[in-house]
């Protein structure tokens, strides 16, 4: 499913209401918030919070 849209953000007043799944009508809800940053956070995969990653150790000479 590389690709496909699978997370959401509706907007619903001053609700963001944020769905997990494919297709549309049948995601489920995963959170609702007043915030949109906090409605962002819920959808972004795991691995996106870590994207600098440790050089690695610089090799010793014996």
């Amino acid at each position: 499913m590389c690709g496909a849209t699978v997370r959401y953000i509706d907007v619903l007043g001053a609700v963001f209401v944020t769905l997990q799944g494919s297709p549309y009508d049948r995601a489920l809800e995963v959170l609702q918030t007043l915030g949109f940053a906090s409605a962002v956070q819920s959808i972004r995969p795991a691995a996106a919070g870590n994207r600098t990653r440790k050089k690695p150790a610089a090799p010793t000479r014996r």
